[in-house]
């Protein structure tokens, strides 16, 4: 059976990810502390979702879980993806 993915979500979450990414940087995903030193804190991509799924409640929406940790996965592979992309142009 398939699911529905609301794109709506999605793009609202993109777009704001831009808009922190602009004004913030990479920098600003990634923890101060831990073990790892490149490691995503997983509160700050929850930022961005949970900020898009009150806009969303606003506007009389209610998207289904599937979609909301659908668009967490997006957002997480996006800064993975941004992030390897800063390594690779750093040589590290």
């Amino acid at each position: 059976m398939a699911e529905f993915i609301d794109l709506r979500l999605l793009s609202d979450a993109n777009r704001l990810l831009d808009q922190i990414l602009e004004r913030r940087g990479l920098r600003w995903f990634l923890t101060t502390e831990g073990p790892r030193f490149f490691e995503l804190e997983k509160s700050k991509i929850d930022l961005v979702v949970e900020s898009c799924l009150q806009k969303q409640r606003r506007a009389g929406c209610e998207p289904l879980p599937s979609t909301v940790e659908h668009c967490r996965k997006q957002i997480r592979r996006t800064l993975i993806r941004l992030l390897a992309e800063a390594m690779v142009a750093t040589g590290c």
